[in-house]
Parts: C-alpha cells; structure tokens; sequence
C-alpha cells in the first residue's frame, strides 16, 4: 500500500513541488549518488539554520553565504542566504550527477525540451523556461558508476 503527498511553496502549476511517495511497511531506502542536492534560496529558511546551529557552510564563489543541510534520510539541500531573484518560489535548482553528460543533455534538451543555459567542465545548467528551476547536471568522475539505490 502507497500515497502520494506534493509539498512545496505554491500551486505546482507555477512553483517547484515534490512528489512524496509513501510506501507503508517499507523501513527503509538506499540512496544512491545520482541526486545531488535542491537548492533553495531563502533568507528566512537560512536565518532559521543559523538559530538552529544547523548546517554546513558551503564555498560556492563569490556571492550569498550557503548552507548545506541532510534530510534524515540523506537527501541534501543548499540553502542560500538570499532571496530569489527569478521569481516567487525559492527553490532554485536540482543538481543530479549522471554517468554520461552528452546523452544526458540529448535526452533533457532534445528529447525533453530544455534549453541549455550553460555547459562548462563536465556541468550543464538547463532550464524548462523562464523563472523555472535550474536543473544542473554534473559528470561522475571516470570510472564511478552511476548508483540509483532505491530511493
């Protein structure tokens, strides 16, 4: 027996919203390495980190402090001390690492539709359109498999 559950800031037509599954009578998953991290971009939720004395400071360049925090299942968030600049939803970006970048980005520019925004050092940045979430991709290292778990 499952349910599913969105949550985010705002109706999913015009925010980011994930998709809880739940699945009773399952204790656990394994996650694997192909999710990175969903960064959010809130001064309020990173002030609240700080009260808390959560989080670990991350060195992204120049710019907003960022924090980086682990749900209790392992799945990480980056929050930033800023708020969003691309619209009313703060969370900006899902990062996931794949095992072969240009099929990667053949399959979300061209079979999905995203624009490419940015592709540099074995990253890409895409986008759906504007004020939408960045989906940033992210080579493995050679020779690291991808691992999906079962999350």
């Amino acid at each position: 027996m499952w349910s599913k559950t969105m949550i985010g800031y705002g109706p999913e037509d015009d925010n980011f919203v994930l998709e809880l599954t739940y699945n009773y009578g399952v204790k656990s998953y394994q996650l694997g390495n192909d999710y990175e991290a969903i960064t959010i971009h809130s001064k309020r939720v990173y002030a609240n980190l700080v009260a808390q004395g959560l989080g670990t400071p991350l060195t992204r360049g120049s710019g907003a402090p960022v924090l980086e925090v682990a749900a209790p299942d392992g799945y990480r968030f980056h929050v930033v001390d800023a708020d969003p600049s691309t619209g009313p939803c703060p969370v900006t970006e899902l990062a996931l690492n794949v095992s072969d970048l240009e099929r990667s980005l053949a399959f979300w520019s061209g079979f999905l539709g995203f624009s490419v925004q940015r592709s540099v050092d074995g990253e890409a940045e895409l986008s759906c359109g504007p004020a939408q979430c960045l989906l940033r991709l992210r080579q493995l290292a050679p020779g690291q498999q991808l691992e999906r778990g079962t999350a």
